[in-house]
Order: C-alpha cells, then structure tokens, then sequence
C-alpha cells in the first residue's frame, strides 16, 4: 500500500519517457559502425558526400551534390543539415558518417521541447507531452530514421518550431515573433519542401 502511494503517474510517465530514450540509443549504437547503405542508401551517401565536401570548402550555397555529373552542384535543398554534421565533425571525435547520425538524433530529440510548448497550448499537461513523445521515440520509422545520415529530423525540427513559432505569435503577436515565425517558415520550406507543406496548411 505504501509503495503503491509513493508511485506516480508522474513516475511511470518518467519510466517510460527514459526507456524509449535508451531504446533510441540501443539502435543507435546497432547501427553505429555500419556503413550508410541500408534503407535510402543513395541519399544517405549523396547528403553524406555534400557534408564531406562542405567540411573542406564551407561553401554553403554552392556546395557539391554527386547528382548530374559535372560541376557536381545542384540546388536540391539548403544545407542547414549538412553545414551542422560538417561543424560537428571538426568537433566530435567521430567519423563523418557516425558524426551525421549523432546529428540526424540531437535534431529529432530538438523537437521535444516546441512539441511540449504546443501540447501545453492545446490543453496537455506536461505528462501527456512525454508519453506522446516517447511513443514517437519507439517507432520503428523513427528508430530508424534518426540513426541515418538524412536531412529527415531537420526538416521535421524547423517544421515544428514553425507551429510553435505560429502559436506564440498567435497568442501575442509582436515583430520579433513575426521574424521567429518566418525564419522557421524559410528554413523548413528550404530544407525540405515536401515536409513543410503539411505544417504550412495545419498553421494555416
């Protein structure tokens, strides 16, 4: 009786928040010495060579894409992603491909903290926010997809500081949170078009 008083749902929430996160980390460290080429090969090689490249000559608008041949540069999205992976791997003592992993996860587990801004927005409470978002970390999509070397968990982070953004300028619009809103808007539509235009019609 007096264990079960001391158990909270808090508890059991908190529980469950750090084992999806242990989990994530598990296929992470599954999939940390292999080579990108399992499920989207091509793009993870195609984003991981752009990243090599940025590292060398930190050109950001007209960065080298092995797609068309020769000058090897095409406009596919802005390198927000492959710019991040290029300055961690100065700075993390790791391979560019585990660097571009790390990258791809640090962005996913970024959208945690918008997220539990607009859930607290739409009336949840803070132990609602982690269960969903645990959930979110237990699928099989996201397990995989946040240990690969894509631009996916950018696009998906700027896509929600954009709802977020759009909500605090709702509630109390100001310039600065105008300039907020439109940054993520350009950021998110650059990155990864495709991925924005379902956050742009729901902020609609």
């Amino acid at each position: 009786m007096r264990l079960k008083n001391l158990i909270t749902l808090s508890d059991v929430v908190n529980v469950v928040f750090v084992a999806a996160l242990c989990a994530t980390f598990y296929v992470l460290s599954l999939r940390w010495n292999k080579p990108i080429l399992d499920g989207n090969g091509f793009r993870q090689t195609q984003t991981a060579i752009s990243a090599f490249w940025m590292a060398r000559n930190w050109n950001f608008f007209n960065y080298q894409t092995p797609v068309l041949g020769f000058p090897w540069s095409i406009p596919f999205e802005l390198p927000v992603y492959e710019l991040v992976v290029a300055v961690f791997s100065r700075i993390l003592p790791t391979d560019l491909d585990q660097t571009g992993r790390v990258v791809s996860l640090l962005f996913f587990l970024g959208c945690y903290w918008p997220l539990m801004y607009i859930f607290n927005r739409i009336g949840l409470n803070r132990d609602q926010g982690k269960l969903i978002f645990s959930i979110a970390l237990l699928s099989p999509i996201y397990l995989f997809m946040n240990s690969t070397f894509l631009i996916e968990s950018t696009a998906l982070f700027l896509s929600i500081c954009f709802i977020s953004s759009v909500i605090s300028f709702s509630d109390s619009p100001s310039i600065w949170r105008f300039f907020l809103m439109t940054f993520f808007a350009v950021l998110a539509a650059t990155v990864k078009i495709t991925r924005f235009v379902p956050f742009s019609i729901d902020a609609a």
